[in-house]
């Protein structure tokens, strides 16, 4: 296999693992406040709950694909100059590289 795939596929691995990881540490924490709120509550109340809870558990999967769709391609390289003092510039010369 050569390195292309290997790498594109090392970085499915992770960003599937990040993303199992927090949507079900988010699935636990959403299922604790459930047991604790189990009172009666309201239909709109319930829907809700279980919007925000569905809208948590989607957030790390959207922060990935909005990264991995649209923040690679407003790649940007920028040339700096560097300037250094005479007298350093002289020293690199003339070092070794024991």
């Amino acid at each position: 296999m050569s390195r292309r795939p290997r790498g594109v596929a090392g970085a499915a691995a992770i960003t599937y693992l990040v993303v199992s990881s927090f949507t079900w540490a988010i699935y636990w924490t959403v299922g604790r406040i459930r047991k604790h709120f189990a009172a009666p509550t309201s239909a709109p109340a319930g829907k809700a709950l279980n919007a925000a809870g569905n809208l948590a558990m989607a957030a790390p999967l959207l922060t990935i694909g909005y990264g991995a769709l649209i923040e690679r391609t407003r790649f940007r390289v920028r040339e700096v100059e560097r300037s250094f003092p005479a007298s350093r510039q002289s020293s690199m010369g003339s070092a070794s590289c024991n």
